[in-house]
C-alpha cells in the first residue's frame, strides 16, 4: 500500500485523508466509499469496521433481551431466520471483472492501493484510536456505525460527518423510512450531518427525498435511499474538504428519537400497507410462484444436465412503484430478481454471447 500522502492546502481536497467508521461494510457503504474515491483525485482512506466478537454468554444475552422485548414470537422469528440462511447457502462468490458491480466488491475495496481496512472488535478500543490519531485524518466519515464518543469523532481536523437515513430533526434513530411510512409520510428522506454528542442532533450537510409511490414497500424504499444517500453524502464530503460546506444548525427542541421497531410494530406496518388483493389475483400468483419453485427444484436436482447450454434473456419494459400491470415489476422484486441471478446463474454480457460457438 501507498504511504499517505500530506494533507492538501484548506480549499482543496486532493491528498486529503477520510476515515471511515461503520458496522456493516456492506454493498452500499462499499459503493458509497468507491463513488467519494473517484469524485475526489488523491485521497487517503482508513476504514475502520467494528466486528464485535460472538459468545456464547453475549448471544445468550442477546437473545434473553430480544424474547423480554418482542415477546415469545422472537423464538418463531428466528428459527425463520436460520432456516433463511440455511436456504440461502451456496450462493455465487463475489463478481469479478468485468461482471457489472465487481468494483463495488469487498475484494476490490481491498485491492484500492489508497484504502486500508481494519476490523476491530470495538471502535473505541484504545489502540484503534491511536491508529486513527497516528492516520492524521481530515475528515471522518460514519456510515452505519455505532454511535461515537468525542474521543474519537473529534480526532479529524475538519469533524466528522454522518450518513443518517431519515428526515431530520423529526426522524432520529433507526431504521430507514420504517417510521416514516407508520406516520403516513408521503416522502422519506435522508440526512448528511455533522457528529457531535447528541443522536443525529448535529448541523445538516444535506438532504435528499425519496418520493412514496401508490405501491412502495419498505423494501423499495430502502433500496432507493441506498442510492441517494450515495450521491448527497459523495457531494457533502467533496463540499467539506474543498471548505464550501454550509451547515445548518437543527432546532433547539422538537423532534423525536426512535428505535428499532418490535415485531408486533413491524407486523403491524406490513399489514397497514397491505394491499386487498382479489382472490383471483392471489391465486393466480400461488399457481405463478409454485410453478416457478418446481421448475427451479428440478433444475437443480439434476435437469439442468438433461438440457443444452443456453442463453436466457431477461426483459424488464419498466421497474417502477406507482403501476402493478403486465408491463411492470416493482423495485422490490427487481432486487430479489438480481440477487437470485448472481446466487444461481453464470451473468455474461452481450459481447460473451456474440463470441459463443
Amino acid at each position: 500500500m501507498n504511504a499517505p500522502s500530506a494533507p492538501g492546502p484548506a480549499g482543496t481536497a486532493g491528498g486529503q485523508r477520510v476515515v471511515v467508521f461503520t458496522g456493516n461494510l456492506n454493498y452500499s457503504a462499499r459503493k458509497g466509499i468507491v463513488a467519494i474515491d473517484e469524485a475526489v483525485a488523491g485521497l487517503q482512506w482508513l476504514v475502520c469496521v467494528q466486528t464485535p466478537r460472538r459468545t456464547l454468554a453475549s448471544n445468550w444475552k442477546g437473545q434473553r433481551k430480544n424474547i423480554r422485548r418482542h415477546g415469545w414470537g422472537w423464538v418463531t422469528y428466528q428459527m425463520g431466520e436460520m432456516l433463511r440462511r440455511v436456504l440461502s447457502r451456496g450462493q455465487a462468490a463475489e463478481p469479478l471483472a468485468p461482471t457489472p458491480g465487481h468494483e463495488y466488491t469487498l475484494r476490490a475495496l481491498r485491492e484500492r492501493a489508497n484504502v486500508r481496512i481494519e476490523h476491530v472488535e470495538r471502535l473505541h478500543q484504545p489502540e484503534l484510536i491511536e491508529l486513527v490519531r497516528a492516520f492524521k485524518p481530515d475528515l471522518g466519515l460514519s456510515i452505519g456505525g455505532p454511535i461515537l464518543k468525542r474521543e474519537l469523532f473529534g480526532l479529524p481536523v475538519r469533524g466528522t460527518i454522518n450518513l443518517h437515513k431519515g428526515k431530520l430533526p423529526n426522524f432520529r434513530g433507526m431504521p430507514p423510512a420504517f417510521w416514516e411510512l407508520w406516520h403516513d409520510q408521503d416522502r422519506v428522506g435522508c440526512s448528511v450531518h455533522c457528529v457531535d454528542d447528541g443522536l443525529d442532533t448535529g448541523a445538516i450537510l444535506g438532504e435528499a427525498e425519496v418520493l412514496r409511490e401508490r405501491w412502495s414497500t419498505l423494501r423499495s424504499l430502502q433500496l432507493q435511499l441506498d442510492e441517494v444517500a450515495i450521491g448527497l453524502t459523495r457531494d457533502c464530503v467533496q463540499a467539506v474538504l474543498e471548505s464550501r460546506a454550509e451547515p445548518r444548525p437543527q432546532p433547539a427542541s422538537g423532534g423525536k428519537t426512535f428505535r428499532s421497531p418490535t415485531l408486533a410494530e413491524q407486523r403491524a406496518l406490513r399489514k397497514k400497507l397491505a394491499v386487498d388483493r382479489p382472490w383471483a389475483l392471489r391465486a393466480k400468483e400461488f399457481l405463478k410462484d409454485s410453478f416457478a419453485l418446481t421448475l427451479i427444484g428440478a433444475y437443480h436436482l439434476g435437469a439442468r444436465h438433461l438440457l443444452p447450454p443456453r442463453v436466457s434473456v431477461l426483459c424488464y419494459h419498466r421497474v417502477c412503484d406507482d403501476a402493478r400491470d403486465n408491463l411492470s415489476v416493482s423495485i422490490e422484486q427487481f432486487d430479489r430478481h438480481m440477487q437470485w441471478l448472481a446466487a444461481h446463474c453464470e451473468v455474461v454480457s452481450i459481447e460473451d454471447v456474440l463470441r459463443m460457438e
